[in-house]
């Protein structure tokens, strides 16, 4: 049986879509850059500084 887990970005997406905020200000928040939630990028790790 396999399940799809979201990805850590997914899931940070999905908290911005559930408080009723749009991704590019959610992110600019908590200091992140939408380009980095979209295409293959998705699907690496959060760049912390």
């Amino acid at each position: 049986m396999d399940k799809k887990y979201p990805t850590i970005k997914e899931r940070i997406l999905l908290v911005a879509k559930n408080q009723g905020l749009s991704y590019e200000s959610f992110l600019a928040k908590v200091d992140l850059k939408y380009a980095n939630f979209k295409g293959k990028q998705k699907l690496g790790g959060i760049n912390s500084k």
